[in-house]
């Protein structure tokens, strides 16, 4: 959930930890910078994206980036990720 600060947004998680499963259409999107462009790409690059950002986030190449690991997602009515898209944070 995002909450506001003086300076800027940022995300706090609330709740029990849950596990999604992407549905078989998703959508994903990896942010190309600051502002809200982004990119679609095959959900597998947007995972091997995020696993970088965890693990070594030098590998990042441009136009993406490792900018706070946030990412929207919406889920359909079975309660899977249907979209998810990375944000842009400086």
């Amino acid at each position: 959930m995002p909450v506001c600060t003086p300076n800027d947004w940022i995300y706090h998680g609330q709740g029990k930890a849950k596990y999604y499963l992407f549905a078989q259409d998703v959508k994903a999107e990896l942010a190309t910078g600051s502002g809200t462009s982004a990119k679609s790409v095959p959900v597998g690059e947007l995972w091997m994206h995020a696993g970088d950002c965890m693990t070594k986030p030098g590998a990042v190449k441009a136009p993406y980036s490792c900018s706070g690991n946030i990412y929207d997602i919406t889920l359909d009515s079975q309660g899977e990720i249907n979209h998810i898209k990375a944000f842009w944070h400086p």
